[in-house]
């Protein structure tokens, strides 16, 4: 038979696992961004030093080379942002819905702004993912830029430069 001080410790225990579980979700999403962030913004290191060093070496491809260059750097790009990527974003996606879903069995609405609970929907307004894919839209447009407009990106350079 329960007693009344069985039940209270029954609730404490849950409260404490649901504080554990939200710490995790936590955990998950900080980690998902930061393996997010760093993909971007290697891809955009990489992607601009290949970029300078075509500008700064005087590399002459033909044009046949620089459309199979170009189509090989955009199959990668496409590789690495709508399959990598795109899986990570999903998993945090889901990471948000769980962690809104224990914040209101844990009473944390309304103290947190309603607007919170739309975290991980498409009603969500982060765009914390769209804003870092940025970077990496950035960096493949100066490559390609690069490529097939070297005099341009040289001039850029001296311009920049100065």
């Amino acid at each position: 038979m329960n007693r009344p001080s069985d039940l209270v410790n029954i609730g404490d225990s849950r409260v404490s696992i649901l504080k554990d579980a939200l710490n995790e979700r936590y955990r998950a999403m900080h980690s998902i961004r930061e393996r997010v962030e760093k993909i971007c913004l290697w891809s955009l290191g990489l992607l601009l030093l290949v970029a300078g060093w075509l500008v700064d070496k005087g590399a002459t491809f033909g044009f046949f080379e620089r459309v199979w260059m170009a189509l090989a750097l955009l199959g990668s790009f496409i590789a690495v942002r709508y399959g990598y990527l795109r899986d990570l974003e999903s998993g945090f996606r889901a990471q948000q819905k769980v962690a809104v879903d224990i914040e209101i069995e844990l009473g944390l609405y309304p103290p947190y702004p309603e607007q919170w609970r739309l975290a991980g929907t498409s009603g969500g307004k982060g765009r914390y993912f769209s804003a870092t894919y940025r970077l990496m839209y950035a960096g493949v447009v100066i490559l390609v830029v690069s490529l097939f407009f070297r005099s341009a990106m040289a001039l850029f350079a001296v311009f920049v430069g100065r």
